[in-house]
Protein backbone atom coordinates (compact mmCIF):
# COMPACT_ATOMS: atom_id res chain seq x y z
CA UNK A 1 0.00 0.00 0.00
CA UNK A 2 1.19 3.36 -0.87
CA UNK A 3 0.23 6.97 1.35
CA UNK A 4 -0.35 9.98 -0.69
CA UNK A 5 3.11 11.00 -0.58
CA UNK A 6 4.03 8.12 -1.65
CA UNK A 7 6.00 6.20 1.54
CA UNK A 8 5.67 2.85 0.65
CA UNK A 9 3.86 0.90 3.48
CA UNK A 10 4.00 -2.65 3.87
CA UNK A 11 2.69 -5.30 6.53
CA UNK A 12 6.04 -5.91 7.82
CA UNK A 13 6.31 -1.98 8.86
CA UNK A 14 5.66 -0.74 12.04
CA UNK A 15 4.98 2.41 13.78
CA UNK A 16 9.08 2.78 14.71
CA UNK A 17 10.01 2.15 11.37
CA UNK A 18 7.32 4.62 9.34
CA UNK A 19 8.40 6.76 12.16
CA UNK A 20 12.07 6.83 11.20
CA UNK A 21 11.09 6.82 7.92
CA UNK A 22 9.51 10.07 8.13
CA UNK A 23 12.01 11.78 10.49
CA UNK A 24 14.62 11.07 8.22
CA UNK A 25 12.41 12.60 4.88
CA UNK A 26 11.42 15.46 7.35
CA UNK A 27 14.56 16.24 9.68
CA UNK A 28 13.98 19.63 10.64
CA UNK A 29 10.55 20.32 9.72
CA UNK A 30 7.76 20.08 12.11
CA UNK A 31 6.47 17.58 14.06
CA UNK A 32 4.50 18.93 16.95
CA UNK A 33 3.69 21.81 18.38
CA UNK A 34 2.80 23.05 22.09
CA UNK A 35 1.28 25.80 24.24
CA UNK A 36 2.87 26.80 27.19
CA UNK A 37 2.43 30.04 28.75
CA UNK A 38 0.11 31.33 26.55
CA UNK A 39 3.58 30.83 23.92
CA UNK A 40 3.57 28.36 20.80
CA UNK A 41 5.98 26.14 20.60
CA UNK A 42 7.65 23.89 17.59
CA UNK A 43 9.26 20.70 17.92
CA UNK A 44 10.94 18.93 15.15
CA UNK A 45 10.70 15.18 14.10
CA UNK A 46 14.23 15.32 14.94
CA UNK A 47 14.10 16.29 18.23
CA UNK A 48 10.79 14.52 19.05
CA UNK A 49 12.58 11.30 17.71
CA UNK A 50 15.51 11.88 19.85
CA UNK A 51 13.02 12.46 22.83
CA UNK A 52 11.44 9.01 22.03
CA UNK A 53 14.47 7.40 21.56
CA UNK A 54 15.89 8.62 25.19
CA UNK A 55 12.81 7.55 26.78
CA UNK A 56 13.04 3.98 24.91
CA UNK A 57 16.45 3.91 26.37
CA UNK A 58 16.01 5.35 29.85
CA UNK A 59 12.44 2.25 29.90
CA UNK A 60 15.20 -0.44 28.48
CA UNK A 61 17.99 0.64 31.71
CA UNK A 62 15.39 0.17 34.06
CA UNK A 63 14.55 -3.03 32.86
CA UNK A 64 11.92 -2.61 30.62
CA UNK A 65 12.01 -5.40 27.56
CA UNK A 66 10.49 -6.06 23.92
CA UNK A 67 6.69 -6.96 24.41
CA UNK A 68 6.58 -5.49 28.03
CA UNK A 69 3.61 -2.97 28.73
CA UNK A 70 3.72 0.91 29.73
CA UNK A 71 0.32 2.39 30.85
CA UNK A 72 0.27 5.80 29.68
CA UNK A 73 -1.98 8.12 32.55
CA UNK A 74 -2.71 11.75 31.25
CA UNK A 75 -4.19 14.53 28.95
CA UNK A 76 -3.16 14.81 25.30
CA UNK A 77 -0.08 15.96 25.01
CA UNK A 78 3.48 16.40 24.00
CA UNK A 79 5.07 13.97 27.00
CA UNK A 80 2.13 11.50 26.27
CA UNK A 81 3.11 10.85 22.20
CA UNK A 82 6.63 11.48 23.34
CA UNK A 83 6.09 8.63 25.94
CA UNK A 84 3.81 5.98 23.31
CA UNK A 85 6.60 6.30 20.84
CA UNK A 86 9.51 5.64 23.23
CA UNK A 87 7.51 2.32 24.43
CA UNK A 88 6.86 1.64 21.00
CA UNK A 89 10.51 1.93 19.55
CA UNK A 90 12.11 -0.24 22.24
CA UNK A 91 9.07 -2.83 20.92
CA UNK A 92 6.93 -2.35 23.76
CA UNK A 93 3.07 -1.72 23.75
CA UNK A 94 1.55 1.56 25.53
CA UNK A 95 -1.38 1.05 27.17
CA UNK A 96 -3.46 4.66 27.32
CA UNK A 97 -5.18 5.39 30.65
CA UNK A 98 -7.55 8.19 30.72
CA UNK A 99 -6.75 11.29 33.14
CA UNK A 100 -10.53 11.30 33.96
CA UNK A 101 -10.62 7.74 35.27
CA UNK A 102 -11.16 7.10 38.89
CA UNK A 103 -8.46 5.28 40.79
CA UNK A 104 -9.88 1.84 40.79
CA UNK A 105 -10.73 2.14 37.04
CA UNK A 106 -6.50 3.29 36.66
CA UNK A 107 -5.43 0.25 39.34
CA UNK A 108 -7.68 -1.99 37.24
CA UNK A 109 -6.07 -1.27 33.94
CA UNK A 110 -2.58 -1.08 35.41
CA UNK A 111 -2.84 -4.13 36.73
CA UNK A 112 -4.85 -6.15 33.97
CA UNK A 113 -3.06 -4.62 31.23
CA UNK A 114 0.21 -6.32 32.99
CA UNK A 115 2.01 -2.84 32.87
CA UNK A 116 5.42 -3.02 34.80
CA UNK A 117 5.47 0.96 34.00
CA UNK A 118 2.76 3.95 34.49
CA UNK A 119 3.40 7.35 33.34
CA UNK A 120 1.82 9.88 35.15
CA UNK A 121 1.47 13.49 33.66
CA UNK A 122 1.65 15.68 36.80
CA UNK A 123 2.60 15.83 40.28
CA UNK A 124 -0.77 15.61 41.34
CA UNK A 125 -1.28 12.09 39.65
CA UNK A 126 1.98 11.05 41.56
CA UNK A 127 0.79 12.01 44.47
CA UNK A 128 -2.73 9.67 43.74
CA UNK A 129 -0.11 6.94 42.44
CA UNK A 130 1.86 6.53 45.15
CA UNK A 131 -0.92 6.79 47.61
CA UNK A 132 -3.54 4.51 45.61
CA UNK A 133 -1.63 1.72 43.74
CA UNK A 134 1.42 0.77 46.20
CA UNK A 135 2.97 -1.90 44.03
CA UNK A 136 3.76 1.20 42.22
CA UNK A 137 7.65 2.10 42.69
CA UNK A 138 8.96 5.38 41.47
CA UNK A 139 11.15 5.85 38.54
CA UNK A 140 11.86 8.87 36.66
CA UNK A 141 12.25 8.93 33.18
CA UNK A 142 13.22 11.93 31.00
CA UNK A 143 10.38 13.70 28.91
CA UNK A 144 10.11 16.33 26.66
CA UNK A 145 9.35 19.34 27.17
CA UNK A 146 8.99 18.87 31.54
CA UNK A 147 10.51 15.21 33.25
CA UNK A 148 7.85 12.84 32.85
CA UNK A 149 7.11 10.78 36.69
CA UNK A 150 7.22 7.20 35.40
CA UNK A 151 6.57 4.04 37.87
CA UNK A 152 7.39 0.68 37.58
CA UNK A 153 4.80 -1.44 38.89
CA UNK A 154 5.26 -5.31 39.82
CA UNK A 155 4.11 -7.52 42.71
CA UNK A 156 0.56 -6.49 41.61
CA UNK A 157 -1.67 -9.55 42.14
CA UNK A 158 -5.09 -9.86 40.81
Amino acid sequence: METEKGMEIGKDQTIPRVFAQTVKKNRNRTALRFKDLGLWHDISFKEYYEKAQNIGSALAAMGFKKGDKACILGDNSVEWVTADLGVQCIGGVSVGVYATNAWQQVEYVVIHSDASFLFVENEEQMAQVQGELPFAQKNYCLGYPRPVPVFRCHGHDL
